[in-house]
């Protein structure tokens, strides 16, 4: 779950549910605009949270590739500014199941990256 595409023209998030063997359930990817790569993280972990409460899909575990926020919202890091409102509602998201956090390499997240250029492309062409 989790990975985030950017560039100088803008940012994308997505991530990805799949169930106990690996199959995939659901995905979503948007754009993100004004966003650097760890507004749009923030982002992708915070609608994933949304979506997995909304439809009540815990326990799961959240793999995300981004330290900072493997760090920040394990409280060793202080989140920076620009993320710290989207850090709040992920912790107050985060209490409301069982949900373990595990940082995955980038190399991990290969269908999650493929989606997030497709997503970038596109905005970049229109």
């Amino acid at each position: 779950m989790g990975h985030v595409k950017g560039d100088n023209e803008g940012a994308s998030y997505d991530f990805c549910i799949k169930d106990g063997i690996g199959d995939l359930i659901y995905a979503q990817v948007d754009a993100v605009e004004d966003a650097t790569n760890n507004i749009a993280e923030a982002h992708a972990i915070l609608e994933a949270l949304r979506y997995i409460t909304k439809i009540h899909f815990a326990p799961c575990i959240i793999e995300t590739d981004s330290l900072l926020m493997k760090n920040v919202l394990d409280e060793i890091w202080e989140p920076p500014w620009s993320i710290a409102n989207q850090v709040d509602e992920i912790k107050s998201l985060l209490s409301r199941g069982v949900f373990h956090l595990d940082h995955v390499l980038r190399e991990g997240n290969k269908l999650a990256d493929h989606l997030a250029n497709v997503t970038l492309d596109q905005q970049h062409m229109q």
